[in-house]
């Protein structure tokens, strides 16, 4: 199989059927790649001296969980969060896909940075 088929294979499944796997997978296979990468890398630090209160931590984890929760649904009953403002266009999707690898890829490299400015090692 030559790769343009496979690449061709990958965004339409069917002939004539617009089906766009690629578009429909990429995001969540970067953001669970990065989650992974976290998580192996996080076996290597140290243990913490102080724990956070759990305040905080609500505080901070909470924000998350609910930007996650914004993602699941395809259709939200809210016309303001259910509204597009940027054209659905494969310039847009190239775009987004780009800015997220990289912006990804920035917390990686931060958290390597930072990780060795901190490792009394």
């Amino acid at each position: 199989m030559v790769v343009g088929q496979t690449f061709r294979h990958l965004v339409l499944n069917e002939p004539g059927q617009r089906h766009l796997t690629l578009y429909r997978y990429l995001f969540p296979a970067m953001w669970i790649s990065w989650v992974i990468y976290w998580r192996i890398s996080a076996r290597t630090v140290k243990p913490n001296v102080r724990q956070e209160s759990l305040s905080s931590r609500l505080s901070c984890v909470g924000p998350l969980v609910l930007a996650g929760f914004l993602f699941l649904p395809h259709n939200i009953p809210m016309p303001l969060l259910s509204a597009r403002f940027v054209p659905q266009t494969p310039w847009s999707f190239a775009v987004a896909a780009s800015l997220t690898f990289v912006g990804l890829l920035v917390t990686l490299s931060t958290q390597d940075f930072c990780s060795q400015l901190w490792d009394p090692r």
